[in-house]
Parts: structure tokens; sequence; C-alpha cells
């Protein structure tokens, strides 16, 4: 199995998903945000959502990657 993210999270109103990868599935796309709102939702102290997640690269292997991984 093997994926990679490169991304910067930085304070805001909301929560904000920007992707500036180029040619990346959609999956792969949709599985780092449920991964990264999954891992926000969980402060057991205080849910943080204000904050705008920004994807810059996706390392994919063309076998190995899958929606898991990037999740």
């Amino acid at each position: 199995m093997s994926a990679g993210i490169s991304a910067s999270i930085i304070p805001a109103e909301q929560f904000l998903l920007e992707v500036k990868a180029d040619d990346v599935n959609p999956d792969y796309i949709a599985a780092a945000e449920n991964g990264a709102l999954t891992t926000l939702l969980s402060q057991s102290f205080a849910p943080v959502l204000g904050c705008k997640l920004t994807l810059f690269e996706f390392c994919q292997h063309v076998v190995e990657s899958s929606y898991a991984e990037f999740y």
C-alpha cells in the first residue's frame, strides 16, 4: 500500500478545502477530505472545523494506492 499527501492547514471562518494538485483521482481527494474531517471532529475536548485545508501534492502509486490509503 502506498500513498502520500502534502498539505497545509490554517485558521478560517469555516471548513474549506482547496486542491492545488493536478491529475488526482477524485476518490483520493474525497478520501483525504473525509479523513481530515474525521480527525477534526473527533477531538474529545472540542471539535475543530474553523480551518482551511490545502492539498498540494498527492503521491499516488498506480497499483498500490487506494481510497483507504488517502483516508
